[in-house]
């Protein structure tokens, strides 16, 4: 049996992710996701200078 290389699972193909590193990389966009909405909807959406605005 071959052994699995340890890799993070940020970079890793989701093809090749085992189901314990496919459910940690899960939580993981879930948390991030979740911030990146929060941050949108209840502090506005970014202020870029030089951004037009439509």
């Amino acid at each position: 049996m071959s052994k699995i290389p340890k890799v993070k699972t940020d970079k890793t193909p989701v093809a090749l992710l085992t189901p314990k590193q496919a459910k940690a990389e899960y939580a993981r966009l879930q948390t991030e996701i979740s911030a990146h909405d929060k941050r949108y909807y209840q502090q506005g959406p970014p202020k870029h200078l030089g951004c037009r605005v439509r």
